[in-house]
């Protein structure tokens, strides 16, 4: 499923409710930081290492998994972010928790398109950069303003969700599989023989 900010929103709101937060500035918290988020994710880049058959080109297409597709890890590492900027409220561990299942779930859906080179046929294996935790907390933090969330906290919070993310970002794995052309080495023509090359591509 392609990632979507509307979508996003909609699953860290739906976590929200089930934790009790229910206060009417709820789902806007949960649009900003969807929005945010998808757009993060949509212009990160994958970058890996793909083994097989060459010489030639393929088609990588793959998925991710932990880091932040684990919604434990995200909420977990958006806590102790929200720790270090004061937010020491009963309800900051139920925020973090359901903005990170909210997140994870939805990023667990996307999939990964890239380029093979050298490899034609075979597996590519990698990890996502791209994602800078004070960018995307800048990014939340004007999504959040958009939404009417004016408070003198909301930039602390915005940093905490940005850089928690940004932190877990890189332990998620990319593993994709190749599909193409291996012509061997020519001249003279070969048949294609076991190759290591670069695999890099974008989520969609």
């Amino acid at each position: 499923m392609p990632i979507n900010g509307s979508l996003c929103g909609q699953l860290i709101h739906i976590e929200m409710l089930s934790a009790g937060l229910l206060g009417e500035n709820a789902i806007n918290v949960a649009k900003a930081v969807g929005n945010g988020v998808a757009n993060a994710m949509l212009a990160a880049i994958y970058t890996g290492t793909s083994t097989g058959l060459g010489i030639g080109t393929g088609a990588s297409v793959g998925s991710m998994a932990g880091g932040i597709t684990v919604g434990a890890l995200v909420g977990n590492m958006i806590y102790l972010q929200m720790l270090a900027q004061g937010f020491l409220g009963e309800y900051a561990q139920d925020l973090a928790k359901s903005i990170g299942n909210g997140v994870a779930s939805h990023v667990a859906t996307g999939i990964i398109q890239g380029t093979s080179a050298v490899v034609g046929i075979g597996a590519g294996v990698g990890v996502i950069t791209g994602v800078i935790g004070a960018a995307l907390g800048q990014q939340i933090n004007a999504l959040m303003l958009a939404e009417g969330l004016l408070g003198e906290a909301t930039p602390k919070l915005a940093s905490a969700i940005g850089n928690g993310i940004g932190a877990v970002v890189p332990q998620t794995i990319v593993s994709t599989t190749i599909t193409g052309v291996a012509i061997g080495t020519v001249p003279p023509a070969l048949p294609p023989i076991p190759s290591v090359g670069t695999d890099t591509g974008k989520i969609i």
